[in-house]
């Protein structure tokens, strides 16, 4: 229960403390594995969740839920099979129960199997027509495919079940956008003033009013009506981690009402007294780096134990972004930039987070450019085993529904042809080089903001011998990978784009090895990252990249 109450208040490493303490001491409790389990697939150690799952399955070989956990933990390890056979003896111990049939739907999805999702989608919604869940992943199916008068449907129906003001905002704000796609304009806007009616606080309305591309005035209007409600609660927002942390990347990410946000988290959070809190920290120094208030950062971070970020879930690249604006639009001196970064990377490195650690050399680096040392920084991405942005070709934006299981091009190629026709125009490879050099291929920028989008990386990487290594991935997207014509990842979704989200087991030949990497995008934020790996996450000092 003391576990369970840090967890709830943000205290992340002591939960996972108090839980590794308490199994020692009653090794066959099935909820304390299944719990650590959740937690650690909750923060993105999916290796360590399939262990304490495994654990509280061989406890209780009937224990439901921990074979729907396990599931999504092989899913996101790319272990596709596992993850099915895992849910067919959930549906095996459940069969009247709609959550194992949709649960099969949503790895299917990942697999961008759209047609037998919406199949199961529509049988967990026959064993239990109220399971609103399944008509929300019903609507994104079709979506997927392009049948957008059906997802409507499926949308009216989920909005119709919804049992909170903000399942059907969510409703309503995916509404806005089938109908924009439609070109439904009246219609969409219709959505979306009732997505903002419902809930206020979310970023929903004014981000899809910025994608959308309204005029000033309207889109003015409903980034007024967002941040007066984030004013008028913002207790509620600094309590809520989600809330708070995606009104952060808003304000900061697209330079709406920054400041405002900026002075008021500033006004009401005191470090020095925070107990551990990694998510409200984390939200705090982006807003006391825009202000230039560095020296209170690094007074308080001297009073907190690095154990906190230990165990601390990954932000994801929309946090990273919106912090290396923070860092460019920043009053503070290079030099007091530099010292707070490099400074915060060795403070991550003490607590064992890597994804931190990487994150925060990344905006070291940077802050040399910033300083007009753009060497500095290049070494910094080198020893990181990041290609600079610019060794990255991208081709697109190629638009289409059901972009991830169409191909472009021969995607099994090791050589490209130069340009491709597609929809009446002519698209050529060009660099990945956008407004922030920081190892994040920025698709959604470079493309011009699309919707539906797909596009095509490609780089190589040349070493001396034969070796094993490891990919090195987050992303903003669909994904698949393939080196030297053999497609080595695969999951089809839009995840946080964690820096280090997904590490895979590749062999490099000696020589020329070609990578190319598809993404795909619904709508919004698009990009990854990409950095390849010895075993043991360091950078190889013999390997070179090069574009062709």
């Amino acid at each position: 229960l003391l576990a369970l109450y840090h967890m709830l208040t943000g205290n992340v490493a002591a939960a996972f403390q108090l839980l590794e303490r308490a199994i020692p001491e009653n090794p066959y409790d099935k909820m304390l594995h299944f719990q650590l389990g959740a937690w650690s697939y909750g923060t993105g150690r999916y290796e360590r969740a399939i262990v304490e799952l495994e654990k509280a399955i061989e406890i209780d070989p009937q224990f439901k839920l921990a074979y729907n956990n396990l599931a999504y933990a092989y899913a996101h390890l790319g272990r596709y099979q596992e993850a099915t056979a895992a849910l067919k003896r959930y549906r095996e111990l459940a069969p009247d129960e709609p959550n194992p049939l949709d649960s099969m739907g949503e790895i299917y999805l990942m697999m961008g199997k759209n047609k037998e999702a919406l199949r199961l989608f529509r049988k967990a919604l026959e064993v239990n027509p109220r399971f609103y869940l399944s008509a929300r992943h019903a609507a994104v199916a079709l979506f997927e495919m392009g049948k957008y008068e059906e997802a409507l449907t499926e949308l009216a129906r989920y909005k119709s079940m919804a049992a909170t003001d903000e399942a059907r905002a969510d409703a309503h704000a995916f509404s806005a956008t089938v109908a924009a796609l439609l070109g439904r304009r009246e219609q969409a806007l219709s959505h979306l003033d009732s997505a903002q009616a419902l809930d206020r606080l979310s970023i929903a309305a004014p981000f899809l009013a910025r994608t959308m591309r309204l005029d000033s005035a309207a889109l003015g209007a409903y980034q007024r009506e967002w941040f007066a409600a984030v004013q008028k609660h913002f207790a509620a927002v600094m309590s809520n981690p989600n809330l708070f942390l995606s009104s952060l990347v808003m304000a900061l990410r697209f330079e709406v009402y920054a400041r405002e946000l900026s002075e008021l988290v500033a006004k009401h959070a005191r470090v020095a007294g925070v107990e551990g809190l990694p998510i409200t920290l984390a939200g705090i120094q982006p807003a006391l780096i825009y202000l230039g208030q560095i020296q209170h950062l690094i007074r308080g971070s001297e009073q907190i134990d690095p154990a906190v970020l230990a165990y601390a879930p990954d932000l994801g690249a929309l946090y990273w972004l919106a912090y290396e604006k923070a860092l460019m639009k920043s009053p503070a001196s290079d030099e007091e930039l530099l010292e707070w970064t490099l400074g915060y990377a060795d403070f991550a490195a003490q607590s064992g987070n890597r994804g931190y650690e990487v994150a925060a050399r990344l905006c070291a680096a940077l802050v040399h450019r910033r300083r007009g040392e753009p060497d500095k920084a290049a070494a910094i991405l080198q020893a990181l085993a990041f290609p600079s942005e610019a060794q990255w070709l991208v081709l697109g934006p190629f638009q289409s529904a059901d972009g991830f299981n169409r191909r472009f091009i021969n995607e099994r190629a090791t050589t490209f042809p130069a340009e491709v026709r597609h929809n009446g125009k002519t698209l050529r490879w060009r660099q990945a080089e956008d407004d922030l050099p920081d190892g994040f291929v920025d698709l959604w920028a470079m493309s011009g903001n699309p919707w539906l989008g797909v596009a095509y990386a490609r780089t190589e990487v040349v070493v001396p011998s034969a070796r094993q290594a490891t990919f090195c991935f987050g992303y903003r997207a669909g994904l698949k990978v393939w080196l030297n014509g053999k497609q080595v990842w695969m999951h089809n979704g839009s995840e946080r784009s964690s820096i280090d989200g997904w590490v895979v087991p590749v062999q490099l030949q000696a020589g020329r090895n070609v990578i190319l990497v598809k993404a795909t995008q619904r709508i919004g934020e698009w990009g990854f990252y990409f950095r390849i790996t010895d075993e043991a996450g360091e950078a190889f000092a013999d390997a070179q990249y090069v574009t062709r």
